[in-house]
């Protein structure tokens, strides 16, 4: 073998070893971060509930009680919104009784977080005349998430495209009932104003 084609050899050789080095580098990363994107794509029930619980108590609404039939329904819709493009939620997906839904950044999302955006609906919220102010969709999350007559919860979330997250809560039984507002979605701090009429806030 001549010097020429022996260097050609070996040069070749060393880009082949090179490239094979490096596609290892890539999926061992690749690994690294899908394992850690999956130990990041969870959430705990228990800050969950405290995080819903803490505003209902807001509105004089007693605190809810976990339900794994009720996680176990959402974790299935989590699941399939995961396959959409960016988490996307569907149009009207605010019109199904009982649901909440939430897509966020992986990266900056929390239980506290998701209760909180959804609580931010109470701003459009007519208290008085019991119905939204305008038409911000959060306005019904916000109200199911207090909604008095609701006993029980379950959520769960998904990733997708490694940066989002979708989180459901599935409530029972179900608020956002036509004419029931008033009745169920109380002002804030109301409990204390009842109880200092003599009052009773218990249903």
């Amino acid at each position: 073998m001549s010097s020429t084609s022996l260097c050609a050899f070996l040069w070749l050789w060393s880009f082949i070893f090179s490239f094979i080095l490096a596609m290892r580098i890539v999926n061992d990363d690749t690994e690294v971060y899908s394992r850690q994107i999956k130990s990041r794509c969870h959430f705990e029930e228990g800050r969950m509930l405290a995080a819903l619980n803490d505003r209902r108590e807001f509105h004089s609404s007693p605190s809810l009680k976990w339900n794994a039939d009720l996680a176990t329904s959402a974790r299935n819709m989590a699941s399939e919104l995961s396959r959409r493009i960016n988490c996307q939620l569907p149009l009207y997906y605010r019109e199904e009784l009982g649901t909440n839904y939430l897509s966020a950044d992986l990266e900056h999302f929390s239980e506290s977080l998701a209760a909180e955006f959804w609580y931010e609906g109470h701003l459009d919220y007519d208290f008085e005349k019991g119905g939204p102010l305008n038409r911000n969709p959060n306005v019904l999350s916000f109200t199911q998430m207090v909604w008095r007559s609701t006993r029980e919860v379950g959520c769960a979330v998904a990733c997708c495209d490694g940066r989002q997250v979708v989180l459901v809560c599935r409530f029972h039984p179900p608020g956002n009932i036509q004419g029931q507002f008033i009745g169920n979605v109380l002002e804030k701090f109301n409990r204390l104003k009842n109880r200092e009429s003599g009052i009773s806030t218990e249903l």
